[in-house]
């Protein structure tokens, strides 16, 4: 089975999911350097929705990808992808799910207005976010 975790940007909340999914975060005690060192955390190429992540697979065999779908997510996994799929023909399980409520909707708009320009700055205010107030992994 592929599943898809969307949120804005594609790297953030989903990413850090992913991680935990396939084992490289442990879900016991996460660190800022932890988070930090995720691959595709906070990707300075990801400041508009598009862009698709393999994150890797879990001891099931499930694959992880992240999506960057700006504030489309909802529409993408509840009308765009049921009609996709009756299109296409896709015989492979493939499960959207939508993880922008575990985003901060300032960071986002600060994403857009500088445009990713300041993600060297903003990753470790996205790191905050997930470790302190979302509190994942706790």
């Amino acid at each position: 089975m592929k599943i898809v975790f969307l949120d804005h940007f594609g790297c953030f909340a989903s990413v850090v999911l992913a991680a935990y999914c396939t084992g490289i975060l442990s879900p016991k005690a996460v660190k800022t350097k932890d988070i930090l060192d995720l691959p595709y955390f906070a990707d300075v190429e990801s400041w508009q929705p598009g862009k698709l992540y393999f994150l890797g697979k879990d001891q099931a065999g499930n694959v992880y990808y992240t999506l960057g779908a700006g504030f489309y997510s909802n529409l993408i996994k509840n009308v765009v992808w049921p009609d996709l799929k009756k299109l296409g023909e896709i015989k492979e399980k493939i499960v959207l799910y939508d993880v922008n409520s575990l985003n901060s909707l300032f960071l986002i708009y600060l994403e857009i207005l500088s445009k990713g320009k300041l993600r060297k700055i903003t990753k470790y205010l996205w790191v905050y976010w997930f470790t302190y107030v979302k509190k994942i992994g706790q």
